[in-house]
């Protein structure tokens, strides 16, 4: 007698993937297992060849594009975020702040609690960091005004450009200004405390290039500065291994790129955006930019 055949499995996509508590429990990666970050947003990788494609195409959030919002695509619904310990509320048109953030998105328009009400609660965000991406959104963005933010504001921006899947073109202006920033006050690299926080909420070097920039500022500091020594950085590359990998990535990236006679070499100030014309990083060095969009943020 033949044995039964065994039943087919067949895996959905999981809707609470895309809840809020998934997106503050992605503040903390380095308490989870080592997973895809796209598994994170996208599920399991069989589940949309296993639905109608108009069906599985509908549950896949899409990466928003590096375009600026247009006023004509406004709309009239409006959703709100409740932020921090002081519930500080942010009304937004919801056209803006789902086209701005694929997270949001996937909120707002799921059939859960955000967005059967069209609020969600982010109780460990910085009301200021969020006032900054609410102004984002929107059309003509004040870039010019991130050089008012401190340093430390600017990395948590970045930071949750980077949490809630943010267009390419808000990491791209925080990186922008935070270069200047530096430079501005002459501040050589940053605090052990920053690192750490910087690799404590961010996945990749691919998806976060402010990885690749701290172990520039680091091999920098080495080079030009006479109190930072390797001995000095021993703390710091116990307590963020990440880093200690990064460094040495980014050292021989730029080794590599120096021997086919690019502008750049390991002394670089990678403070300086675009450098010079013999000698620097180029001005979209720590950017992310998609294929057919130029390096024009």
């Amino acid at each position: 007698m033949a044995p039964p055949t065994p039943r087919p499995v067949h895996r959905t996509l999981d809707p609470m993937r895309y809840s809020s508590s998934l997106l503050r429990f992605n503040q903390h990666p380095r308490k989870r297992k080592a997973a895809p970050r796209d598994s994170l947003v996208h599920g399991p990788e069989s589940s949309e060849s296993e639905e109608e494609p108009d069906k599985a195409a509908s549950k896949t959030p899409q990466k928003p594009k590096d375009e600026e919002p247009k006023w004509e695509d406004v709309g009239t619904e409006f959703v709100k975020l409740i932020v921090g310990k002081e519930s500080k509320e942010f009304s937004i048109h919801k056209s803006f702040i789902c086209k701005a953030s694929v997270a949001m998105n996937a909120a707002f328009c799921s059939e859960f609690e955000e967005g059967k009400t069209g609020v969600m609660t982010l109780d460990e965000d910085d009301p200021l960091i969020v006032q900054d991406f609410v102004a984002y959104c929107y059309p003509n963005f004040n870039v010019k005004g991130l050089q008012a933010r401190t340093v430390s504001e600017l990395v948590g921006l970045y930071i949750f450009a980077d949490r809630y899947r943010c267009a390419n073109r808000l990491k791209n202006n925080v990186m922008d200004a935070l270069q200047d920033k530096m430079a501005t006050q002459r501040q050589l690299h940053l605090s052990q405390e920053t690192m750490e926080r910087i690799f404590d909420s961010t996945t990749s070097t691919k998806e976060a290039p402010i990885r690749k920039f701290c172990a520039a500022l680091m091999t920098f500091a080495l080079f030009k500065s006479e109190t930072v020594t390797t001995e000095s950085l021993q703390d710091i590359q116990v307590n963020i291994p990440e880093l200690h990998l990064a460094c040495l990535n980014y050292q021989r990236e730029v080794s590599h790129c120096k021997g086919y006679g690019t502008p750049m070499d390991i002394e670089s100030d990678p403070r300086k955006r675009g450098g010079d014309n013999r000698r620097g990083f180029g001005e979209c060095y720590f950017h992310i930019h998609t294929t057919e969009r130029a390096c024009d943020d």
